[in-house]
């Protein structure tokens, strides 16, 4: 949350754009799976210099961090128990795209100020497509 916070602070990570790895929806901060993680890991790695590592080993270590932000139970779990959750873009009743992702629950627990919601997502009942 603090590489999430210091991105948005810095506006390296753009918010509620098309392509955006954060959306801000009714129930939370939408972080979009596993793109955030992959971005994640990437920007850490050159920080330490690690930037050789593989796309495997960068795919691993975006799915442990997924889990550990999971595990830490900040997040919304639909009925059925998962995690990552299907938005869709609507525009006047037409779906344009579907992105899915990790609702953070009460997210201005680690961002202050808060972006707006975005009104064009609205959560569906898809099965997740992420990790």
């Amino acid at each position: 949350m603090r590489w999430i916070k210091r991105g948005l602070d810095a506006r390296r990570i753009e918010v509620n754009a098309s392509g955006s790895l954060i959306h801000i929806v009714a129930e939370g901060m939408l972080l979009v799976s596993p793109r955030i993680f992959e971005a994640c890991v990437r920007e850490r790695a050159g920080e330490h210099g690690g930037e050789g590592a593989g796309p495997a080993q960068r795919t691993d270590a975006a799915k442990r961090l997924q889990r550990e932000v999971l595990n830490a139970g900040w997040h919304l779990v639909d009925d059925r128990g998962r995690s990552v959750l299907a938005y869709q873009v609507a525009r006047k009743g037409q779906v344009f795209s579907r992105i899915w992702g990790v609702v953070i629950l009460n997210p201005e627990r680690f961002v202050q100020p808060l972006p707006a919601v975005n009104p064009l997502l609205v959560r569906t009942g898809e099965r997740s497509g992420a990790l």
